[in-house]
């Protein structure tokens, strides 16, 4: 019995120094948070004020009994560092700029290692601090009045203090003790711009730490802050500048409001054409549209007036609305190709189109000119309507070109503005046998007795005679008789004067000599008469016709220009009476020779060289040319008693004989005939 109750005193005693033991564990495990908590928004602040005993483990948390909703805030709640003794706690920015607060409980959980643990909570308080926002920069007219109603401050029991920077006489602030102060602006000399403080203050204990042990920093009782307001100028002027513009062409007009100005009114007050109109006509550069087209240069008035709330003014304008002048010509040809070479004509027609910058100016008039070195033909004609683009044709009227030239032409056009710029373009002319027949035939009629004509008839003979006789056939017989004259006085063609007369008919042969003679080309007739290219058949034939139809006066002065060897080439001279002399003489010496022999070999010898004369003569020419040809002289004058064209005939002849064409020629210097290296 004994024993049992001692066993029961040792449990007895064990269970009481158990209960004892984890009583006195309890007791030691404890934390205090120091609070409640006061923080601005968009701020953070650190727990730091926790006391504690035996707490080992810590959990923070924030209880979900908020007086807010997530509308309120622009971000979120956040605890940090929530499992060490100290967090740190943020609080997001908040949406509305008025006075706003909200509260909330931090829980904070501590544990021993026995799995003992232990709790308390503190309160925070979030508002949104005291800031001063005075509103955007205000304007005013001068002498006028402004209330600054843009305020957007923030905080509780906020006190308004407002008041001028730089304050002077002439400026007044009143109501500064409202959030709606209202300024009284000065006149000024031009846009001045005024700085405009805003103090804001609060009697909120709330921000002190009488109820709030823990306040953040950036809650504070004041604030300050500024804005300007621009007092402007309202003065006012205009001055607007004439314009010019060609007509079709838009343009913008300048500002011509000084000052202070909020209004512009454009308008056209005298058009003469009725058709310009303005765009944004209420803008301070509005667009002018001017007539498409005008007869001539036109002035449209324009009036403009400047404006603000309390002040106008009115200024005139001119707008000279100009013609449009034509530009270049453009895709220039004549006879269809634009600068051709050998044309078929030498009456040709030019072509151009016109051209101008305005579609609505139409070509009045175009003016072509054709130069060779100097101006060889201009001429104008009148358009009707030819719009941008078309083509104009018009033809040569000047005298007929010549054959194988180079020209040059220039074309413009005219317009109501005026002349335009010139166009250029080239073509040359093509030889008498591309040219076609007609125009050929009226060249040569025209430019008969022209040595440039000769010569190139010369040249279409060498090129193809055929062809060549075919136009001139056609050739009045006075003017084939100028030609063929030209040609003969040319050193080295009476040969091409002879072919003519050889080839054509004989009718116009013949008709062709007797206005020869009547022009008393006596000189040129004998030396074509003379040439071997003109059969003697065919010569006697165009003499015997020729002598019958001239009249009886002409006949003698021609027959004695007849050259004798022209006249042994004509059987109407015959052999004459000398030959018979001749031969009787010879006879006389044959029967002298029986008793002279001598006598007779010198009498032979003279009768050979009488017989003979004509070759000895003709040697003589020979050797002078042949002389000349191997000599270092360029020129050597020919003296004779012969008269010029009886010596330029015998040289000439002289020259052929030896082939020496390539090498010397026939010329004239002071009046005498010449042999001229070529």
């Amino acid at each position: 019995m004994l024993k049992n109750k001692v066993m029961l005193g040792i449990f007895l005693t064990i269970l009481l120094t158990i209960v004892l033991s984890c009583s006195t564990s309890a007791n030691d495990l404890s934390i205090e948070v120091d609070g409640p908590y006061l923080l601005a928004e968009n701020s953070s602040i650190e727990i730091d004020n926790v006391s504690s005993s035996g707490v080992d483990k810590w959990n923070w948390g924030i209880v979900d009994n908020a007086t807010f909703s997530s509308g309120d805030f622009e971000g979120r709640i956040k605890l940090e560092d929530g499992l060490t003794k100290e967090p740190t706690f943020h609080a997001p920015e908040i949406t509305t700029d008025s006075f706003f607060e909200a509260h909330l409980w931090v829980d904070v959980l501590g544990s021993d290692g026995d799995g003992s643990s232990v709790e308390d909570h503190t309160k925070i308080t979030i508002i949104n601090a005291l800031d001063a926002r005075p509103g955007r920069p205000y304007q005013v007219p001068e002498g006028e009045s402004i209330v600054l109603d843009k305020d957007e401050s923030s905080g509780k029991d906020k006190e308004y203090h407002w008041g001028i920077k730089n304050d002077s006489p002439d400026m007044n602030l009143t109501h500064t003790l409202t959030p709606e102060p209202v300024f009284y602006a000065p006149h000024v000399e031009e846009d001045k711009e005024i700085t405009i403080i805003l103090e804001l203050t609060s009697s909120d204990n709330r921000y002190g730490k009488d109820l709030y042990r823990n306040v953040s920093p950036k809650i504070k009782p004041y604030d300050r802050a500024s804005t300007t307001v621009k007092v402007l100028d309202t003065s006012l002027s205009v001055s607007a500048n004439n314009v010019i513009t060609e007509a079709g062409s838009q343009v913008k007009l300048e500002d011509p409001g000084e000052g202070y100005v909020t209004d512009y009114k454009w308008e056209i007050i005298d058009d003469p054409t009725g058709k310009a109109f303005l765009e944004n006509e209420d803008t301070a550069t509005p667009i002018f549209h001017p007539p498409n087209s005008v007869p001539e240069n036109t002035n449209i008035a324009v009036q403009v007036t400047v404006s603000n709330e309390w002040r106008a003014a009115t200024d005139n304008m001119t707008v000279l609305v100009t013609t449009v002048p034509p530009q270049e010509p453009k895709k220039l040809r004549v006879e269809g190709r634009e600068n051709p070479q050998n044309l078929n004509t030498l009456k040709p027609t030019f072509r151009a189109n016109y051209s101008c910058a305005n579609p609505y100016f139409s070509a009045e008039k175009i003016e072509i000119v054709v130069k060779r070195e100097e101006k060889v033909w201009s001429g104008k004609k009148s358009l009707e309507v030819t719009e941008t683009g078309n083509s104009v044709k018009m033809k040569y009227g000047g005298k007929m070109l010549v054959p194988e030239v180079d020209y040059t032409w220039e074309v413009r056009f005219k317009n109501s503005f005026g002349w335009g710029p010139w166009g250029h373009g080239e073509f040359s002319t093509g030889g008498l046998l591309s040219i076609n027949k007609k125009e050929a035939r009226n060249y040569i009629s025209s430019n008969a007795f022209s040595e440039s004509t000769a010569k190139k008839v010369e040249s279409a003979l060498d090129e193809n005679i055929e062809k060549t006789i075919d136009i001139v056939e056609n050739v009045s017989a006075f003017k084939l008789a100028d030609l063929l004259t030209k040609i003969a006085q040319l050193p080295s063609s009476p040969a091409h004067s002879a072919i003519i007369l050889r080839e054509i008919s004989e009718n116009k042969a013949i008709e062709t000599v007797r206005a020869m003679i009547g022009f008393k080309y006596y000189t040129e007739l004998d030396n074509i008469f003379a040439q071997s290219e003109l059969p003697e058949s065919r010569l006697n034939n165009i003499y015997n016709e020729v002598i019958k139809k001239i009249p009886k006066k002409s006949r003698k002065p021609f027959k004695q220009a007849l050259s004798p060897e022209t006249k042994g080439r004509l059987s109407a001279f015959g052999r004459g009476v000398s030959f018979y002399l001749i031969i009787g003489i010879f006879a006389a010496i044959i029967v002298v020779l029986v008793f002279y022999r001598k006598r007779v070999e010198d009498m032979l010898s003279k009768v050979e060289n009488l017989l003979s004369g004509g070759k000895e003569e003709s040697k003589k020419w020979k050797k002078i040319v042949l002389s000349f040809a191997k000599s270092k002289k360029d020129t050597i004058a020919l003296r004779s008693n012969l008269p010029p064209e009886r010596i330029a005939a015998k040289a000439q002849k002289a020259i052929k004989a030896l082939g020496k064409e390539d090498e010397v020629r026939l010329g004239k210097k002071n009046d005498q005939i010449c042999l001229v290296k070529k």
